[in-house]
């Protein structure tokens, strides 16, 4: 592999491709914390179903629970547990994916830490930034698993 420009590290073998991930990546993720920007009117609340659009993936997850709203100009808390984040509200959110998905915090892989929160129609509904994940059971590839 290290012939051919790739990189010969573990778990590559012969002629076979390496993932370049995090050890923790083979952990599907159970839920996460993001900041958000609410983009649509309609807004965000507490069991809200859309689709998570990071890196290739796009996979319906649901609003477990809203932290708090956000001060546009200090970052700091404005208000705690909001029952509603409305469009132009910035917010940080707990999501949970409702397939197997994997991602990581911004701050340790920056491209799979941003992402887009789409409606049904596919008309972009929040878009943001993973702040925290929580990991749950060993990831398995099954076959027909990725369509």
């Amino acid at each position: 592999a290290a012939a051919r420009g790739g990189s010969a590290g573990a778990g590559s073998a012969g002629g076979d491709g390496a993932v370049a991930s995090l050890p923790s990546a083979s952990l599907n993720v159970d839920g996460f914390i993001a900041t958000v920007v609410v983009r649509r009117a309609a807004g965000l609340a507490p069991g809200y179903v859309c689709a998570l659009c990071v890196h290739t993936a796009r996979v319906p997850c649901r609003v477990a629970r809203l932290v708090s709203l956000l001060d546009k100009k200090t970052g700091g808390v404005a208000e705690d547990s909001p029952a509603q984040l409305r469009e132009r509200d910035v917010g940080s959110v707990e999501l949970s994916p409702l397939r197997p998905l994997h991602l990581e915090e911004q701050k340790l892989v920056a491209s799979l830490g941003r992402f887009l929160l789409t409606d049904a129609l596919h008309q972009v509904a929040a878009y943001g930034v993973v702040k925290a994940v929580s990991r749950g059971a060993p990831a398995r590839c099954q076959p027909g698993s990725l369509t």
